[in-house]
């Protein structure tokens, strides 16, 4: 569909869409503008030569890029200007210096707020250039909020395209197209095959990953496999029968291969019209092999696969994942589909059992080469079926006590819906319309907009523009409220309601293949994201409960990953505090200030505890002022005296970012391994990215093992007992407990736990029991 509103630029239409749909969004342009519409679901795919080179740029690449969130772009564009688009910026301010600046401050506001701290020629430069700073941040600005009236379902891509794009629909994932194989391959009028020569090359150094290497390495395209149509259980049966191992993909039709040459096609009557068999029957003929944990296995996601299997009443034991294996070979790209992996390798989808032998195959030698088929083995193949049994089981919300908060937060809403009518004056707008709502604040009210110009669509409500206005302005404290308690009914009351359904149980989906590090992700929903520690936290997490008559056990490992820090750099300081029991941010505000523990402040403490997890993630000066509130310099002052006094601390570092330059990988405790191809770059910010993650990873990354291997642990000690492990979120286990077993079950969690894993420093448990997971905690 081509779409276009009178009075808005393309950029602003762009915007709108990708802002308006909750769904994953790709934007394709050489425009760097639209850098600053990248957020969770908006990635761009930045062109540099057409569509043969393209930078995939999400918040990591852009990060990695240019050392900018996306909601800097502006202020980039505010500072060093961009000729081609009549953005003026501050004259004299190039690219460098507008990105040193930004990394130093965070925004253009910021910096003029601390003029006085920028001296010599710069100073002067930015004193003349303000107003221009000011006019170019407005013209870099999209416009999110055109007045379109497209829907979703108006935007389907349906106009044909030739075989040469088949490639980067299938590199970026767009499966909906790449799927459809009758505009693929078209025969051309002389008779000929279309060829397909375009060759997409991603340039985001994150995603030059290990898959990409070994892809270059492997056969371009897998033997065609001898296909058989089984379409009677007599005929199933004479082939099943010998069978010691075998792969299966279960779609449409049933696949079976016992290798990478031959592929037995099963046709399921799926309708009244299909002649075949049922999945029933061709289950009852294979099932007793798929529960034979003596019959090699080899499947695409066996977690899914059990879920389909399990509604059929049949088990799957003795399993290989293929998905799993390319997973731990290049943590950087999601295969979710068969179908794209297949497609990767060179396999077609009517081969898709001998297929998934043939990966197999290739992906059995480089787990070994990169030497993680350990990792893969003992920890990651055992872990799937103690994910899926923590999702059938699933959590317990108080779904009367969600009602009640819910109509607590209705009635509030309502209360802060007639005081903002009040404060202004009159009650004929739409509190939920930002436009309306800057009418009121910034016309009728005549509330100071810090912003210099308005968006051709109006005024922006944006937190940022709000905030500073709240402590002077009641209406627009009263606004911010009104949209945090908006969001908390929606997201958590209503979101937990509808994942709880009629059996009061909210079934999480653990995502075991998705992040860098190795950590475990939670969605649909994310029990992950639940508050800790502030008083909305508390309310949610006091909702969750055990099942009926039992009680929550939960427990936590204390400080594993500064523990780790201890094990990489051998700090004779670090090490000897977790020896004694000491209270680690307490002897580093002591070490850090020069004063005895006894001397050390809240205040101090605090700037420590910040100091130390800030080492593990690579924090800037910068950051670090912002987080503890002091100066910058005062921020710097704290990060030198604490290399000075912890130097091992700052050994540990220099090594893991030469031993990743030479290497390419961050490697954790337990063998996994994340390509870092950003070490090298020539780009400062790019290299500054990868060297914090060479630092990072290591840590992350093992935490998140040893998390792992205290699940398995706890599930064994757990299998004759009638408590469940249900939860992990992070450093964190929850039981399901039977009170009669509620103390055993902290003893068994706090041995298993604290022996996952022999480190210099002890592994330390902390653990408790209640009725809910406030209490327990």
């Amino acid at each position: 569909a081509a779409i276009g509103k009178q009075g808005f630029e393309a950029d602003d239409v762009i915007g709108t869409l990708s802002k308006r749909f909750p769904v994953k969004t790709y934007i394709v342009t050489g425009d760097k503008d639209s850098l600053q519409l990248i957020d969770d679901t908006v990635t761009v795919l930045l062109t540099k030569k057409g569509i043969s080179e393209v930078a995939v740029m999400d918040r990591d690449g852009l990060h990695a890029a240019m050392g900018l969130a996306p909601s800097q772009i502006v202020e980039y564009k505010a500072l060093a200007g961009d000729t081609s688009d009549n953005i003026p910026g501050v004259v004299g301010v190039g690219e460098k210096t507008a990105l040193s600046l930004l990394d130093k401050y965070g925004t253009v506001d910021i910096i003029y707020k601390n003029l006085s701290e920028i001296t010599g020629a710069l100073h002067n430069k930015l004193a003349a250039g303000k107003d221009n700073a000011k006019l170019s941040g407005e013209l870099a600005k999209i416009d999110c909020v055109v007045p379109l009236d497209t829907k979703l379902s108006e935007l389907n891509f349906c106009f044909p395209f030739g075989a040469e794009v088949k490639e980067f629909f299938n590199k970026y994932r767009m499966n909906s197209l790449a799927r459809r194989g009758e505009l693929f391959g078209e025969k051309k009028e002389d008779g000929g095959e279309r060829k397909e020569s375009v060759d997409i090359k991603i340039s985001k150094p994150s995603e030059i990953s290990v898959a990409e290497t070994v892809k270059a390495s492997k056969p371009e395209k897998k033997a065609s496999a001898k296909i058989t149509h089984i379409k009677c259980a007599e005929e199933l049966v004479k082939i099943i029968e010998p069978l010691k191992s075998f792969a299966f993909y279960l779609g449409d039709n049933l696949h079976i291969a016992p290798d990478a040459v031959t592929e037995y096609v099963v046709t399921l009557n799926m309708d009244l019209l299909t002649q075949g068999m049922t999945l029933t029957s061709a289950l009852d003929i294979i099932g007793g092999k798929l529960a034979d944990p003596n019959i090699t296995k080899y499947v695409f996601d066996a977690k899914a696969v059990m879920g389909v299997l399990t509604a059929q009443g049949v088990a799957l034991c003795g399993y290989e994942d293929i998905r799993l294996m390319q997973y731990l070979v290049d943590m950087t790209v999601d295969y979710s589909t068969a179908e794209r992996l297949l497609d990767f390798y060179g396999v077609g989808s009517d081969e898709s059992a001998s297929g998934l032998i043939y990966i197999k195959d290739e992906l059995t030698g480089h787990l070994k080469n990169l030497g993680m088929d350990k990792l893969y083995r003992d920890i990651e193949l055992p872990l799937i079926g103690v994910l899926y049994d923590m999702e059938r089981c699933g959590f317990c919300v108080d779904t009367a006590g969600l009602i009640e908060l819910g109509r607590e937060y209705v009635k509030r809403l309502g209360e802060l819906t007639k005081e903002i009518y009040e404060l202004a004056g009159e009650d004929s707008f739409n509190i939920n319309s930002p436009k309306q709502m800057g009418v009121i604040l910034f016309e009728k009210l005549k509330i100071p907009y810090s912003v210099k110009k308005k968006s051709a669509t109006g005024y922006s409500t944006a937190a940022d523009v709000l905030e500073p206005l709240a402590v002077e302005y009641p209406i627009v404290k009263k606004l911010l409220e009104y949209r945090g308690l908006s969001k908390l009914n929606s997201t958590y009351v209503e979101g937990l309601l509808t994942a709880a359904g009629t059996t009061g149980r909210v079934c999480t989906n653990f995502r075991q293949m998705l992040t860098t590090t190795g950590r475990l992700s939670s969605t649909e929903p994310n029990l992950q994201n639940i508050p800790v520690r502030d008083e909305e936290g508390k309310v949610f997490r006091k909702l969750f409960v055990p099942s009926k008559g039992n009680v929550l056990v939960a427990a936590d490992y204390s400080q594993i990953e500064l523990r780790l820090l201890a094990q990489y750099s051998s700090d004779p300081r670090l090490t000897e505090a977790f020896e004694k029991g000491a209270d680690i941010h307490t002897m580093t505000a002591a070490e850090v200030f020069g004063v005895s523990e006894s001397e050390v402040t809240d205040i101090m403490r605090r700037g420590a505890k910040a100091v130390n997890f800030g080492i593990i993630y690579g924090i800037s000066e910068f950051g670090l002022a912002a987080s503890i509130g002091c100066s910058q310099k005062e921020a710097r002052a704290y990060m030198e005296k604490y290399f000075e006094r912890f130097s091992s601390v700052k050994d540990y570092q220099k090594k893991m970012i030469e031993e990743c330059k030479r290497t390419g990988y961050a490697t954790t405790l337990f063998g996994r391994k994340r390509k870092i191809s950003e070490i090298n770059a020539g780009n400062y910010a790019l290299r500054a990215f990868g060297e914090r993650a060479a630092i990072n990873m290591p840590l992350q990354g093992t935490a998140a093992d040893i998390i792992k291997i205290a699940m398995l642990r706890v599930s064994k000690a757990l299998e004759n007992k009638k408590s469940k492990l249900i939860l992990q979120v992070h450093d964190e286990l929850i039981i399901d407990a039977d009170p009669a077993e509620a103390d055993e079950v902290i003893k068994i969690i706090k041995q298993e736990m604290e022996g996952a894993c022999k480190l210099k420093v002890p592994l330390v448990v902390d653990a408790g029991v209640g009725k809910n997971w406030l209490d327990a905690k």
